[in-house]
């Protein structure tokens, strides 16, 4: 019986797909012919319920509590360490900035990073990091070889302005109230970065300051500052969230090679982009009849 072209999909948990343990360079990017970044706030709020359910729901031992967030394809470029993200981008993009707010907190909550390789928090850190980019020990020193996602030219450059760890006189910035670093852009959907980002940072912190039980007032009374205090108590937690996020979380992957072939071609690609669209979020048709031109001439 001949291989189904379709034979690599299965479920892989966030751990794997951003390879968080593997000394090979996987990369992620997104092609020229896909959208530019579009999830409102809603969508950035959704997937932050489903992330604390998840949370709130994990078991280690149990398979039941494996929580399946969507799907991505995903096509091999030749001769690169890149995938291809052919679907799930805008996801994949909005978890990046997840792990980036969550990083920040860290270093906003508990100051500087101990020097004891004992210390877990150094595991958390080491962690974040090699999910936003990809590390090696060169000369001594943990270097960046590479981002783990690249956007589209559009919207690369800034979102790799949240990236990039950023701090002034030790302390984060953290792109809120009177703190804004990142510049303001009249594209929608660097807006819509800057929003995803602030809206993850936000609920994010506001969950820290929550699990506090000598707090009884309302984190969405209280002023960045009062939060930021009272959140450093249940810092901690930053890295059960972030370690449970990555075991649990799932995502269908519909990758394009096998151990031994490339099983998926890009026409196939396109074929379930196209009809993944259609019952998810709808595209316009002109950006249909691109992606369908681009098709033939790759």
């Amino acid at each position: 019986m001949a291989q189904s072209k379709f034979a690599n999909t299965h479920a892989r948990n966030l751990g794997n797909i951003f390879k968080i343990h593997d000394s090979d360079e996987i990369l992620y990017k997104i092609p020229p012919f896909q959208r530019n970044y579009s999830w409102d706030a809603d969508n950035v709020s959704t997937l932050w319920d489903d992330l604390l359910e998840s949370h709130q729901n994990f078991d280690v031992d149990s398979i039941s509590a494996q929580y399946l967030l969507g799907a991505t394809v995903l096509i091999p470029e030749d001769g690169t360490n890149y995938n291809m993200i052919i679907d799930g981008q805008q996801r994949l993009a909005t978890l990046t900035l997840y792990f980036c707010a969550i990083r920040d907190l860290y270093h906003q909550l508990d100051g500087k990073i101990e020097e004891n390789p004992n210390d877990p928090r150094n595991a958390l850190y080491l962690n974040l990091l090699s999910i936003i980019g990809n590390y090696q020990i060169k000369n001594g020193k943990n270097e960046k070889t590479g981002w783990k996602l690249t956007l589209n030219n559009v919207d690369q450059a800034f979102f790799q302005k949240f990236q990039e760890y950023q701090h002034k006189d030790n302390r984060f910035i953290t792109y809120d109230e009177k703190l804004v670093t990142v510049e303001k852009s009249r594209k929608k959907s660097h807006k819509l970065l800057r929003e995803a980002y602030k809206t993850l940072h936000t609920s994010i912190l506001d969950w820290l300051v929550e699990q506090d039980d000598d707090n009884l007032e309302s984190p969405e009374k209280m002023k960045i500052e009062q939060k930021m205090e009272i959140a450093k108590k249940s810092a901690p937690l930053l890295l059960t969230l972030t370690n449970n996020t990555l075991k649990n979380i799932y995502l269908v992957a519909i990758d394009g090679e096998s151990n031994t072939e490339k099983i998926l071609t890009d026409s196939d690609a396109f074929q379930i982009f196209e009809t993944l669209n259609t019952r998810g979020e709808t595209l316009s048709r002109s950006n249909l009849v691109k992606s369908l031109i681009l098709s033939c001439l790759s």
